[in-house]
């Protein structure tokens, strides 16, 4: 039964390396749950709901949408992992203002971003937004220098996540001092 709800919801172009991924993910008790298209997010949260119902942990790959990321975590899922940007695309975070409203409407569910993170800065964007982690391959495997890149990346996903723990300031459309000049003599 497992393997048919699979089939119905990965997308052709990419079946067999996520069947396979799948496959390996079974033997862990663990699945992850494909889209590809927002027609299919029915799909996605009733495929979730029968994994979940069976004892699976599902880690939905989903989009910033709260509707269905609420739905997804009614159903039994207890992590969501919204895409950064279509797969292999290394675009970054196309919606970061999405994924900042994600993190603020489900402050304690975990959130992975997953797909599209090419440059350590984006991963480093990801965690700045709260999100607990990001999953990325093509941005290492397909780097001049794999090894450099997976550490810059590491280095990355710390400095975001320290910066998101230490609070930073809200961002502003007008310009803010710090330090008030105005009623302050100046000396010349």
């Amino acid at each position: 039964m497992i393997g048919q709800m699979l089939d119905l919801f990965v997308s052709n172009n990419v079946r067999q390396t996520e069947r396979e991924f799948n496959g390996q993910a079974l033997e862990m008790g663990c699945v992850v749950v494909w889209i590809k298209a927002l027609r299919v997010r029915v799909g996605l949260i009733e495929a979730a709901r029968i994994l979940c119902d069976e004892g699976f942990e599902v880690f939905p790959y989903t989009t910033e949408d709260l509707v269905v990321a609420e739905k997804l975590i009614r159903v039994g899922c207890e992590v969501l992992m919204p895409w950064g940007s279509p797969i292999g695309s290394g675009r970054g975070l196309n919606n970061p203002f999405g994924l900042r409203t994600l993190r603020a409407y489900f402050p304690e569910v975990p959130i992975v971003v997953d797909a599209g993170i090419g440059l350590p800065s984006h991963a480093a964007q990801a965690m700045e937004i709260g999100c607990d982690a990001v999953l990325l391959n093509t941005a290492v495997a397909k780097a001049g220098d794999p090894v450099a890149m997976a550490k810059a990346f590491a280095d990355a996903v710390s400095a975001g996540h320290a910066a998101f723990h230490a609070n930073p300031i809200e961002m502003s459309d007008m310009a803010t001092p710090s330090t008030p000049v105005i009623g302050k003599a100046f000396l010349t």
